[in-house]
């Protein structure tokens, strides 16, 4: 299947123009709307399950994409930059998240904390670094879970993503957040059983 994420699933920003700022030392890291709307196109051809440097990702991985993609291109699904504003705005631990809107699947992508992961990452411009990728991926299949499956519960989407994921990235000595790392082992410490307490105080179960 031809990959349309590239020129396909353009990240639409709305908004007014911002500048997110972070300090680092002495001196200030600015990121502009512009910024993260180039990182995050490049974030999304990065993760092309076609590229040979994606050879690694797990098929539950390259099957989730292409439904992203396959969706997409039907005009069934968005993925769309999110602005918080004081009277409308995600939790401050929450990257992407997922609804439907008027029969269409959309992922939103929060400015703010995206901004904040790529600057604790390696940065806002190319080359992202493997970390990135990875996070980057693992949040987006998260969404999936929820739109394609129709799973609303927070804890068998983790468990999902985590046993069909994370688990086979750590594996390979992948570099992931730490949060990925953390989830999984309390999911082992559960022995992958629902519920899990102390999966439950690491993740947010509700928006």
């Amino acid at each position: 299947m031809k990959w349309l994420l590239i020129a396909g699933v353009t990240i639409l920003l709305v908004g007014a123009v911002a500048v997110w700022s972070r300090r680092s030392g002495s001196s200030a890291l600015e990121v502009t709307d512009a910024d993260l709307q180039r990182a995050a196109d490049g974030l999304l051809a990065l993760v092309n399950p076609e590229l040979p440097s994606n050879a690694y990702f797990p098929e539950y991985v390259t099957d989730k994409l292409a439904w992203l993609n396959a969706e997409h291109a039907a005009g069934r699904l968005d993925v769309r930059f999110f602005h918080d504003t004081p009277e409308n705005s995600l939790p401050p631990d929450i990257v992407m998240a997922s609804m439907w809107e008027g029969g269409k699947g959309v992922i939103l992508l929060s400015k703010k904390r995206f901004a904040a992961d790529l600057l604790d990452t390696g940065g806002v411009r190319p080359p992202f670094s493997a970390r990135q990728r990875n996070d980057f991926v693992i949040s987006l299949v998260h969404e999936l879970v929820h739109l394609q499956d129709g799973v609303s519960d927070e804890r068998r989407v983790w468990a999902e993503v985590n046993a069909q994921v994370v688990r086979p990235l750590r594996a390979r000595s992948e570099p992931l957040n730490p949060r990925f790392i953390e989830v999984d082992k309390a999911l082992r410490a559960c022995q992958d059983r629902l519920p899990c307490p102390a999966l439950e105080r690491l993740v947010r179960l509700q928006m």
